[in-house]
């Protein structure tokens, strides 16, 4: 968590400096990890409005290549290794991103729009992931 919060925050710093800054490629491996079992369903509450079972799966390139689904059941999110379960959707993008997006230091639609994060399948499902 102290690593986390040291990296985050000098990103927070830095990306007002110097444009564009990066998150530090060598911690991001602990911060998906503290992301899957700290932030997701606590601090980061993605499809919090839906009411039915949504499988949001992430594809990430770069520093951590991986699949990790979102879960949300009855508002409430989870997020756990992407297994065999079809996804309702996919998005693509690399590991800083989804990064900085759980965090909450960028928004899905601007992240969207500006190309950092592509999306495959249901695309009202998609714009509810956001809200």
């Amino acid at each position: 968590l102290a690593i986390t919060e040291l990296v985050v925050h000098e990103w927070d710093i830095r990306s007002r400096l110097e444009p564009p800054a990066h998150l530090s490629a060598k911690s991001l491996p602990a911060i998906v990890d503290l992301i899957s079992v700290f932030v997701v369903g606590r601090l980061f509450q993605p499809g919090s409005k839906l009411t039915t079972t949504v499988r949001y799966r992430f594809e990430l390139t770069g520093a951590v290549q991986g699949s990790h689904d979102i879960v949300v059941e009855n508002g409430a999110a989870r997020m756990e290794p992407a297994g065999t379960a079809a996804a309702d959707v996919t998005f693509r993008c690399d590991t800083e991103t989804f990064v900085l997006l759980a965090y909450g230091r960028i928004t899905f639609d601007i992240a969207v729009a500006d190309g950092l994060i592509t999306v495959e399948g249901d695309r009202d499902l998609a714009t509810q992931f956001g809200q």
